[in-house]
C-alpha cells in the first residue's frame, strides 16, 4: 500500500511539471499535457484552443476603426450629395480608387485578407512559428497590395486596348463594393479562428468565402459583357487574368516563402 501512494504522489508531481512546462508553450501549440481529475489516469494529451498572439489584436482593432470612419465618411457625403446636381457627384465619384472611403476599404480588406490567409497556413501546416510571426504576415500583405495593384494596371491596359473608358470605373467599383461586404464577412470569421483554429471551422468560412468570389466574378463577367462589344471569349480570360491567375501567383509566392 505504501508502494502505492508513492506511485501516485510520484505521477502528480509528474502532471504538475509537465503541465507548468507546456503551459509556457500553450501560446505556440494546439496541444499540451493537461493534469486530470484522477491521479491514476495520469496526464493525457488533449486539444485547447489558445489565443492568437497581440498584433493580431492590433490589426483587427485597425480595422475596426477604418470601417467606422468609413461609415461615418460616407454618411458625411451623403449629406453634402444634395448640394451637388447629379453630373458633378458623378465626375467627384468617377475616380473612386483613390476615394478616402474606397481606400479605407481596400485596405481593410488587404488586412482581413492576409489574416485569413496567415491562418490557413497555419491551421494547415501547422507551423506554430507562424502564430506570432510578424514578416509572415507582412509579407502576405504585401502580395495581396500587388494583386489589386496588377488588377487595376491590367483593366487600365485592357479598356487602354478596346478603348472602353467605363471599363475601370465598373471594374473598381464592382472590387469595392465587394470589398466592402467581405470585410463585414471576414472580421467574425477570423475572430472565431483566433480562439478556435480548428480545420472544421476553416474549411467552412473557406467555402463560405470562395462562394462569394465566385458570385463576385459571375456578377463582374456578366456586367463586361452588357458593358463592352468584345467577344464573349475575349473578356472571359480578362476576367480570368485579372481575378484568377493574381490569387494563384500569389499562393505560390505564399508557398515559396514557407
Amino acid at each position: 500500500m505504501m508502494i502505492d501512494s508513492t506511485n501516485i504522489a510520484f505521477m502528480v508531481d509528474t502532471v504538475n511539471n509537465e503541465s507548468c512546462i507546456h503551459n509556457h508553450e500553450m501560446l505556440r501549440d494546439f496541444n499540451f499535457v493537461a493534469e486530470q481529475s484522477s491521479c491514476f489516469e495520469g496526464p493525457k494529451e488533449r486539444e485547447v484552443t489558445y489565443i492568437s498572439a497581440s498584433w493580431n489584436f492590433a490589426v483587427l482593432f485597425v480595422v475596426l476603426i477604418l470601417m467606422v470612419l468609413n461609415k461615418f465618411l460616407v454618411q458625411q457625403r451623403d449629406m453634402s450629395a444634395s448640394f451637388y446636381n447629379r453630373g458633378e457627384l458623378a465626375a467627384r465619384e468617377s475616380n473612386s480608387f483613390i476615394n478616402i472611403q474606397s481606400l479605407f476599404v481596400v485596405i481593410s480588406f488587404a488586412l482581413l485578407v492576409s489574416m485569413f490567409v496567415q491562418k490557413i497556413f497555419l491551421i494547415f501546416g501547422g507551423n506554430y512559428l507562424l502564430h506570432s510571426h510578424f514578416g509572415f504576415f507582412v509579407d502576405v500583405l504585401i502580395s495581396v497590395l500587388t494583386l489589386f495593384i496588377f488588377n487595376y494596371l491590367f483593366t487600365s491596359f485592357y479598356g487602354w486596348i478596346f478603348k472602353v473608358d467605363n471599363l475601370i470605373f465598373l471594374h473598381v467599383n464592382s472590387h469595392i463594393t465587394s470589398m466592402s461586404s467581405c470585410n463585414l464577412l471576414l472580421m467574425p470569421i477570423i475572430l472565431l479562428l483566433f480562439f478556435h483554429p480548428y480545420k472544421f471551422f476553416l474549411i467552412i468560412a473557406a467555402v463560405i468565402i470562395l462562394s462569394f468570389y465566385i458570385a463576385h466574378s459571375v456578377k463582374l463577367l456578366m456586367e463586361t459583357r452588357m458593358l463592352l462589344k468584345v467577344n464573349f471569349v475575349n473578356i472571359f480570360l480578362y476576367l480570368c487574368t485579372t481575378e484568377i491567375l493574381p490569387v494563384l501567383v500569389i499562393f505560390k509566392m505564399i508557398m515559396n516563402i514557407i
